[in-house]
């Protein structure tokens, strides 16, 4: 696809080079209002997956997209050649972020932060009356959220990091006050701390 130029207030951009640092392709995606990418990975077939924060509208390369809150997390996912295959946004009321993203056999995992309530396509998925950490699964075609659990309790959180060992999801980030995950607790002295947990995710069933 080669060089193109970036324009307009805020333009996040995504691009493949090879071992050799030769570009191989690259996109931007102006916004009018503030769009950014703050994860990234590489999956099956050299799928490209991303995630991040959009305030406004962005087109990620199918088609304006605008959010229902203050500002919604963006998942885009392209194939081996850059070509957009599909994008979608979760949020609702408050404020709702990406900040990493990996590829399973079965899903697409994000985490991030939400404020108030995390809706996707009208289905209500989290409730937060502070700022929560979240961890969520899509299906590869970004149609469906199979899980999806908050991390947080009293305090602000967010999770920043993800990765997946065998069968076992981690997630890393930090929290202020409290933390609560299923039976898991952790607290703090109202100051941040990180956290790191590890858990076994549902099943997913097509």
């Amino acid at each position: 696809m080669g060089w193109k130029p970036f324009w307009g207030r805020i333009t996040t951009f995504l691009a493949k080079y090879d071992v050799d640092s030769a570009l191989l392709w690259s996109h931007a995606f102006p916004s009018a209002s503030f769009a950014v990418l703050y994860g990234v990975t590489a999956g099956p077939n050299d799928r490209v997956a991303v995630t991040g924060r959009v305030e406004g509208s962005v087109d990620w390369g199918g088609g304006p997209l605008s959010v229902k809150g203050q500002a919604d997390c963006a998942v885009a996912v392209y194939d081996a050649t850059g070509k957009h295959e599909a994008s979608v946004l979760i949020g609702e009321k408050g404020d709702a972020k990406g900040d990493d993203i990996r590829f399973t056999s079965d899903a697409i995992l994000i985490v991030g932060a939400h404020s108030g309530p995390l809706s996707f396509r009208g289905s209500s998925l989290l409730e937060a009356s502070d700022q929560n950490a979240f961890v969520l699964a899509l299906s590869p075609d970004l149609s469906s959220v199979p899980w999806a659990f908050s991390l947080g309790a009293e305090g602000e959180d967010q999770a920043l990091g993800l990765d997946t060992r065998g069968k076992y999801v981690l997630v890393a980030g930090e929290f202020k006050n409290s933390l609560k995950y299923k039976q898991l607790s952790a607290t703090s002295q109202d100051v941040g701390q990180a956290f790191l947990l590890q858990f076994l995710p549902p099943p997913i069933t097509n």
